[in-house]
């Protein structure tokens, strides 16, 4: 029979909410400034560097997550 290793699936679970939260960041990035970069009908404006400051704060977020991974003793 398995055992359960409690801190890696811990580990894993913090990985992946970092991973996802992440993932969003990189969604605002896309959908705030590579967008109207792309798109002639859509122009740079102050949304634009709001979703830009809020996928880097969900950017660091995701880092600070990540920073809670246990070590295994």
């Amino acid at each position: 029979m398995r055992q359960r290793d409690p801190v890696g699936g811990h580990n894993e679970r913090i990985k992946l909410l970092g991973t996802s939260i992440n993932a969003i960041g990189l969604a605002f990035i896309a959908l705030g400034v590579v967008r109207p970069l792309v798109d002639a009908t859509v122009s740079l404006d102050v949304d634009s560097l709001i979703y830009f400051v809020g996928a880097l704060a969900l950017h660091g977020l995701a880092h600070y997550i990540v920073s809670q991974v246990e070590i295994d003793k």
